[in-house]
Formats: C-alpha cells, structure tokens, sequence
C-alpha cells in the first residue's frame, strides 16, 4: 500500500516546492541584492525587473485590439449611450433643483 501512495506523495511535494521557487524568483525580491558589491543572480525577479517593458507591451496590445479608435468613436457615439447621458443629466438637474427648492420651469434644456 505504502509503495502506491508514496510516489505521487513525494512527486506532489516536490513539484509544490520547486512550483513555489519558481513563483518566488518570478516576482521577488523587487530590487537587486549585492553581497560584497557583487550582484546576487537572479535579482531583481523577472517581473519587476522587466515590468516597464511588461506594460507598454499591454499597453500596446490593448490600445490595438481592444480600445481603439474604431471602437471608441462606435461606443461613445452611439444613439444609445447619448440618450443614456441625457436622461442622467436631466435626473441630476432635477434633483439639484429639488435641493434648491427651484420650480422646475426653471431647468433649460434644450432638445435635438
């Protein structure tokens, strides 16, 4: 029975602690370590040392394929998303004059 259950066993803790070794030199220590002005291997970890290229390169991908000029101007143009921004200015007019105890004649709102 022992000699079923111990090799995954083993397998599993070894593969957890080299998994946690991994994750640790991915993103720590945040800065490079020297001992006796030598720079220690490894340091910083992948991420932060390379996190301003890690954001331009999403910055990029996201600006390409996800918000670009097409989609904004689509989104924020469409007949939709301005009756929304009327109807929502026109709520806060009305309740900004119900604060001030204003008739409402006195709202001027113009309609296109």
């Amino acid at each position: 029975m022992l000699s079923l259950v111990l090799p995954p066993l083993m397998g599993g803790v070894i593969g957890y602690i080299t998994n946690d070794i991994a994750i640790r030199m991915l993103f720590r220590p945040h800065k490079a370590k020297y001992i006796f002005g030598v720079h220690v291997p490894f340091t910083p970890g992948i991420i932060p040392k390379e996190k301003g290229r890690i954001a331009k390169a999403m910055g990029d991908a996201i600006s390409q394929n996800l918000m670009n000029k097409d989609v904004l101007e689509r989104t924020l143009l469409s007949d939709e998303l301005i009756q929304k921004m009327k109807s929502s200015i026109d709520q806060f007019c009305q309740k900004q004059c119900q604060l001030l105890s204003l008739p409402k004649a006195h709202l001027a709102r113009s309609e296109k």
